[in-house]
C-alpha cells in the first residue's frame, strides 16, 4: 500500500530488495512505482529459499508472521 511504498523510497530499500509481497490480484506481476520491484503473491514468495521478509504493513503483522513459514525470517520495520 501507500505506507509501504512511502517507507521503500524514503529509506531508499529499493536498491536492497527484489520482491513485495502482496495478496491483492490486481496488484501482482507489477512493480512498485519508481521502482524495478515486482509484487509477487505470498505463494510465490513462500517457494523462494530461505529469505528475509521485511514487514511495511505493522497493522497487518500478526497474520503475516502466521502465514510465514520458519525458513522465512521476518522482520517489523516499524516496532523494531
Amino acid at each position: 500500500g501507500a505506507k509501504g511504498q512511502f517507507l521503500i523510497h524514503m529509506y531508499n530499500m529499493k536498491k536492497h530488495m527484489k520482491y513485495v509481497i502482496d495478496e491483492t490480484k490486481f496488484y501482482c506481476n507489477k512493480f512498485i512505482p519508481g521502482t524495478n520491484i515486482k509484487i509477487i503473491n505470498l505463494k510465490k514468495a513462500l517457494k523462494m529459499r530461505k529469505s528475509l521478509i521485511i514487514n511495511l504493513a505493522p497493522t497487518h503483522y500478526s497474520l503475516i508472521k502466521n502465514k510465514i513459514s520458519r525458513k522465512h525470517k521476518i522482520y517489523d520495520l516499524i516496532s523494531n
